[in-house]
């Protein structure tokens, strides 16, 4: 029961383990040394904060094991539960102030305002535009513009946006870290080709109140392959040299599935998989059916940007982790599961 406990008191608080063990001073440096890392977590990072409560737990542990061994003593009684209480009521609200205060004044987060030291100048700036542009053109052999160049002063990045000359609706990121350069052109460059490809052929499928969504994922080794001599294949191109990718869909339809729909509704899903299947589509696809009580709410479509909005309206999902293996009305069927 005290090893339970010890874990319990660990996850609500570094510290109060300790202090429901007895070890009150050891209990008090834990929550002194959570205070300061929850002050800093924003520059230190995950790690440091996973590692203070997994060394918390295991620590509480070691000690509840020797208490209950009788190999160290510990205070009895009302005692221990005045202190636990009092550090709860103590611990608690005070870090969650801490984490408040750091997340407000840290804005919208890694790319807060630098502190003065660490703020980079205009020249800075335009420096590493530059090179930004240099990096792509030399890579890409073709003209870019990049802009918005933003400084991550705790990852000591810099974050910005370009496009392409040749393609001004597409925009995409360029990182740089330890003077290395990384950009997601041609993530972003498929993903909207797969978008445009599937848009009529979405349309047809699921012609109202409904959208999709679709993401190019794909093995690193096959960025290298890809781009010869500056030349970008497209998304079409690219299937038919490689299986080294992969394309997730999500799909959002307001449409109430009834007994006596439900089937239509499986024909139209699967027609919109014959057409990955039969264009060699590798993809894993996610469709999400919500109560038609969304229209009386003036919601004519749900997507990724209200999608948390109406959660409480989804009723049936559709998942597939691989399309190639759906052929059949029976197939579909077996996809699809109430939410609710």
């Amino acid at each position: 029961m005290r090893i339970l406990l010890v874990i319990l008191f660990t996850l609500l608080h570094p510290g109060i383990a300790q202090i429901y063990n007895g070890r009150r001073w050891k209990g008090i440096g834990l929550i002194g040394i959570t205070f300061i890392v929850t002050a800093f977590k924003l520059s230190l990072g995950f790690i440091p904060v996973a590692l203070l409560y997994i060394i918390g737990i295991i620590d509480a542990i070691v000690d509840a094991v020797r208490l209950n061994k009788g190999q160290i003593d510990t205070l009895e009684g009302k005692n221990i539960w005045v202190e636990v209480v009092v550090a709860l009521i103590i611990a608690v609200p005070v870090t969650y102030m801490i984490n408040e205060f750091v997340t407000k004044e840290d804005g919208e987060g890694l790319t807060s305002p630098a502190p003065q030291s660490e703020q980079i100048t205009q020249a800075d700036q335009q420096k590493v535009q530059k090179e930004a542009i240099a990096y792509l053109k030399k890579k890409y052999k073709r003209d870019f513009t990049v802009w918005d160049v933003e400084y991550v002063w705790q990852t000591d990045k810099y974050l910005m946006k370009a496009k392409a000359k040749t393609e001004p609706d597409v925009t995409f990121s360029v990182i740089q870290s330890d003077k290395q350069f990384k950009d997601t052109l041609l993530g972003t460059l498929w993903s909207e080709q797969a978008k445009q490809e599937l848009t009529p052929v979405f349309q047809k499928s699921f012609p109202q109140y409904s959208s999709f969504r679709t993401e190019i994922g794909f093995d690193p080794s096959l960025k290298n392959q890809a781009v010869q001599g500056g030349k970008i294949p497209d998304y079409k191109e690219i299937r038919q040299r490689s299986d080294d990718y992969n394309q997730h869909i999500t799909v959002y339809v307001i449409r109430t599935l009834t007994r006596n729909n439900q089937t239509d509704e499986m024909k139209k899903v699967l027609r919109f998989i014959n057409y990955l299947n039969k264009n060699n589509i590798n993809a894993t696809i996610e469709i999400r059916y919500y109560h038609e009580s969304l229209l009386q709410n003036g919601v004519k479509q749900v997507n990724i940007d209200n999608e948390g909005d109406h959660i409480n309206f989804l009723q049936y999902m559709f998942e597939s982790d691989d399309v190639s293996q759906v052929k059949t009305l029976k197939d579909v069927e077996a996809g699809f599961r109430s939410v609710k």
